[in-house]
């Protein structure tokens, strides 16, 4: 018998189920691509009316009066009532309405379609309609349907809407689209704004829906290639909700995102049971929830069992207040008959987050019950380490926290629905199994709906890529297939000029069997403007796939990031004109994308060859291949929410928290990921402080940016700065500390001069009075490196000794006393160092034999002694050696060993030591195994930490609320270090 993996068995064991659609609902009208009348009359080739044609202006409010134009709710009562209304003929009895795309059509009361087979726009068409709840919306208490844009109820003919936008008056409280015992479908919808829930399903026995009863009533809601988005509810499942044993969903090639609800289920709550529930090809993502289920709840119901499978979908960057910020499993109880049935093939869930004190950020952990199932085949599913996995089907996997996901981008296709790439380097890249063939979310054609035959090959992304460069092209997990060759008959296009712009599969030769011509008849004002999808910032080689010919023009590629630009030109003007047809490259030319998202390509007919008998524009592809050069970082910092890299090539770039402008990019908003472009350049040496950066450059002058309360920038005010100064604060310089809210330099001529707060005396010149500019005169000589914390400053002399002044509350000088002193002190508190670093408010040295000693504050072990009893002065005993770098950051501290392994002990709120250990166990002495290898250097800040990598590139871990992980991940943290560099930097240097 041939052998079948896990994943075939799981598959076959479905099939029955997965053929007959979602719980027995009609299906699309062909696909959902045809059955509405082109001819805009309202009548077929021998002229017998087939469709309602709606005529309203834009924007006039539907009333239902004779006012010489057929309103929407006149079409839809002459399609209940199959004769004729008002201004709308319906001799026939037509059930279909036809809308204009480009029209809104205001409504003030529920369109209640209990005839109507489909709503839409006119096939040929493109775009979309928008029915608008308008201001006057006429609401009943009694009738829960009036709450409804759109009802469908008992057990009526399937409706249908297609290629319209569902949306209501922000001062309205609605859902969007109800069904009660009943079939609705979705196709190429988009769902926004409403303030009680998008779509709403329900088949309840108190509400007339009796599944379970004779009657056997029932409700399907099919939501296909639509994108539901920005809604709210003080209920369950803002962005779809449904409830009772007879409610079935499938979810298919679309965009859950950024919906919001009170209770639980931020994106779907999934209430119903016995129906095959699919989410399918699609991407639920950015949904947030006061509750439990930021992405998805699955809710048990009594006495049946709850089936929900999820096939190539990606669940990410969701938030629960409560557990579950992905996927949230209601936990059945343990009697007989009432159960989950939940399998998850060749998905992404990870990168959610969930506000509750344990980690359950992906998937909850009490699903792990008697009756529950959870499936996994082929998937990426985060799980917390000691937490429950599902069960391994096949190719499954449970450690891996950051699935490397580029921000939620809309990505072409059908509807350009938005969803998340899949970055260079991601481990969801060809990953799944050979037998998990699967449609993606950009494709129009879905196949376990849609009817045979397929659409010709060139209509669909391709479904298999070689991605990560094995020369094996393999399917990738999600809703997304990661390809660098973007074909422009499934780009959007966002602007052209006066000519058309058509889709062509003559001659062939096309990639992918198709392409597009713009037929532009001059040079003037002649151009086409297509919407590239960018996952990640950094340096591109683009290329323009285009067909040569004899009637072709010229043309000019630019780049922009918004259609009113600045554009940019890329490379010189290219020639289309060819005397026999040939299909070409042209370029490729260098771009620099300085964010992610949706970026413009557009390319201009600038003229023609003398020999081109036209100015057409023959184009197949746009291959946006970012760079793989390397850029080395030299140098890394951290201050209280924020982290910093120098580059080699002497730029300075910083993330995280940008509150004060700390991260001097002009702005005040954080950055989950690092800047592709440098903050500064020319630096030797960068230092963080709790809300400011200082940087050295090569010329020895200092200049700092960001919080400034009390004079740390050193440019005598108190104002912050968001932007590197373009004059230095000091000059002379040989290098620069910062600390909580002061700043140190150390002179060439081996001086220390401080400025900024001085509350406890750390500027050290015999005041507690704040300095707003750096000292002209030293505080103190003869030092060779400095470290400045939170209220205290060390000097590590020449001879090796260490001397400490400032807060001593803690007893972080050393001196054996709690005593505050605004001058340095005249002798050492321990000798024979090579290196000090001030913390919070503990010290710790490095002794030239390579061992750590620490003193001060100890309340979480970041004395690394055992206990937490703080010390007052240097102990005579290392707590570890074999160390090269030590680093004492707030509360806790790390050392570099000669080997290059980091360890970590003290505070560890948030996963900062880096061992996995249970959120705020602090470690009280080093650990005995390295929580990472191969570093170089250490920074710290509160609660996060920060390693240069021998290959230069940066790991950080901890805390990440602000982004100071620089892993586009915030606020998920990180309780190891991760097992990759930062995808920030590599292709990001000239």
């Amino acid at each position: 018998m041939p052998y079948r993996s896990p994943l075939a068995v799981a598959l076959a064991s479905f099939a029955l189920a997965l053929a007959g659609g979602c719980g027995g609902g009609a299906s699309p009208p062909d696909g959902g691509d045809a059955g509405l009348d082109v001819t805009g009359d309202g009548a077929d080739g021998g002229g017998e009316v087939t469709e309602i044609v709606v005529t309203t202006p834009s924007g006039v409010t539907a009333f239902e009066t004779r006012d010489g134009y057929c309103d929407i709710l006149e079409a839809v009562a002459a399609a209940a009532s199959g004769r004729s209304v008002d201004d709308c003929d319906n001799p026939n009895g037509a059930t279909r309405i036809v809308l204009q795309a480009g029209r809104t059509y205001p409504v003030r009361k529920t369109l209640r379609l209990s005839a109507a087979t489909e709503i839409g726009i006119a096939d040929g068409t493109t775009g979309s309609a928008t029915i608008a709840a308008a201001p006057g919306f006429a609401v009943v208490a009694s009738d829960p349907a009036s709450a409804c844009l759109v009802s469908v109820a008992d057990a009526m003919p399937a409706v249908w809407l297609r290629d319209v936008t569902l949306t209501q008056d922000p001062g309205l409280t609605l859902s969007g689209a109800c069904v009660r015992k009943g079939d609705l479908g979705l196709r190429r919808v988009r769902v926004t704004g409403f303030r009680a829930g998008g779509v709403v399903a329900s088949c309840l026995p108190e509400l007339g829906c009796d599944h379970d009863g004779a009657t056997g009533h029932s409700t399907t809601l099919s939501v296909l290639g639509s994108l539901v988005d920005g809604n709210h509810s003080a209920g369950k499942g803002a962005g779809i909700s449904t409830e009772g044993p007879g409610t079935t969903l499938l979810v298919a090639h679309s965009a859950i995102v950024n919906n919001a609800s009170d209770n639980d289920g931020g994106g779907i709550y999934l209430g119903g049971g016995w129906g095959q529930n699919r989410i399918q090809s699609s991407t639920i993502s950015g949904n947030t929830t006061s509750g439990a289920g930021g992405g998805v709840l699955v809710r048990f119901v009594p006495t049946t069992t709850t089936y929900v499978h999820i096939f190539s979908s990606t669940i990410t960057n969701n938030t629960a207040a409560g557990t579950g910020g992905g996927i949230e499993f209601e936990p059945p109880p343990s009697e007989i008959g009432s159960s989950q049935d939940v399998s998850v093939f060749s998905s992404i869930v990870a990168g959610n987050f969930s506000l509750a004190i344990t980690l359950e950020w992906n998937i909850n952990e009490t699903w792990n019950r008697p009756t529950g199932v959870f499936n996994c085949i082929s998937s990426l599913i985060h799980v917390a380490p000691g937490f429950p996995r599902p069960t391994d089907m096949g190719g499954c996997t449970f450690d891996v926290r950051n699935p490397m996901l580029g921000p939620l981008t809309p990505l072409g296709g059908v509807g350009n629905l938005p969803l998340h790439p899949l970055l260079a380097g991601s481990p969801a890249v060809d990953a799944a199994l050979d037998d998990s063939g699967r449609d993606e979310q950009r494709n129009g054609w879905i196949a376990d709906t849609d009817p045979l035959p397929q659409p010709a090959g060139w209509m669909m992304f391709e479904p298999l890529v070689d991605g990560d460069g094995d020369g094996m092209a393999a399917r990738d997990l999600g809703a997304y297939e990661r390809n660098d060759r973007w074909q422009t008959e499934l780009l959007a296009v966002r602007a052209q000029g006066p000519s058309t712009h058509t889709v062509v599969t003559i001659p062939g030769g096309y990639d992918r069997g198709a392409g597009t011509t713009y037929a532009a008849a001059s040079a003037t004002d002649e151009f086409v403007t297509y919407a590239l999808p960018i996952g990640e910032p950094g340096r591109y080689e683009l290329t323009i796939g285009a067909r040569k010919a004899a009637d072709a023009g010229k043309l000019q590629v630019a780049i922009a990031d918004d259609p009113a630009g600045p554009w940019t030109d890329l490379g010189a003007e290219q020639d289309g004109y060819a005397a026999t047809s040939a299909f070409v490259g042209l370029g490729p030319f260098t771009a620099l994308f300085t964010s992610a998202g949706e970026k413009l390509v557009r390319l201009s007919v600038t003229g023609k060859n003398p020999a081109s008998t036209g100015f057409r524009l023959y184009l197949d592809y746009v291959a946006a291949k970012r760079s793989a050069a390397a850029c080395p970082v030299a140098d890394v910092a951290a201050g209280g929410d924020h982290s910093c890299a120098l580059f080699s090539g002497g730029g300075v770039r910083c993330w995280g928290a940008n509150g004060s402008g700390q991260l001097g990019d002009g702005g005040g908003a954080d950055r989950g990921s690092p800047p592709v472009v440098d903050a500064l350049s020319g630096v030797t040496a960068v230092a963080a402080g709790a809300a400011h950066t200082c940087a050295l450059s090569s010329d020895g002058s200092v200049r700092c940016w960001g919080a400034n309360g009390s004079g740390q920038l050193g440019d005598g005010s108190t104002t912050a700065r968001a932007i590197p100064p373009a004059d230095p604060v000091l000059s002379g310089v040989k290098a620069v500390a910062a600390g909580w809210l002061h700043t140190c330099a150390l002179m060439t001529g081996g001086g220390v001069r401080c400025w900024g707060a001085n509350e406890s005396g750390q500027l050290g010149d015999g005041s507690t009075i704040d300095r707003l500019r750096p000292p002209t005169a030293d505080v103190l000589s003869g030092v060779k490196a400095i470290s400045a914390g939170y209220a205290h400053t060390c000097a590590l002399m020449t001879g090796g000794g260490v001397r400490c002044w400032g807060g001593n509350v803690q007893g972080q000088r050393g001196d054996g006393t709690m005593n505050d002193i605004a001058t340095p002190p005249a002798s050492d508190v321990v000798a024979d160092v090579a290196a000090v670093s001030a913390g919070e408010t503990h010290t710790c040295v490095l002794t030239n034999a390579g061992g750590v000693r620490c003193w001060g504050r100890n309340t979480d072990g970041e004395l690394g002694t055992g206990s937490s009893s703080p010390l007052l002065s240097p102990p005579d005993t290392d707590v570890l050696s074999g160390v090269k770098q030590i680093l004492a950051a707030s509360r806790f501290t790390c050392a570099l060993l000669t080997s290059g392994g980091v360890r970590c002990w003290g505070y560890n709120g948030l996963g900062v030591i880096g061992d996995e250990t249970e959120l705020q166990a602090e470690r009280k002495s080093p650990g005995t195994a390295d929580v990472l290898g191969g570093a170089a250097s250490l920074a710290g800040g509160i609660a996060h930490a920060c390693a240069r990598m021998t290959s230069g590139g940066v790991r950080c871990w901890g805390a990440n609320q602000a982004g100071q992980l620089g892993d586009g991940m915030a606020p998920v943290f990180a309780f190891i270090p991760p097992t990759m560099d930062s995808p920030g930097f590599k292709g990001t240097c000239p």
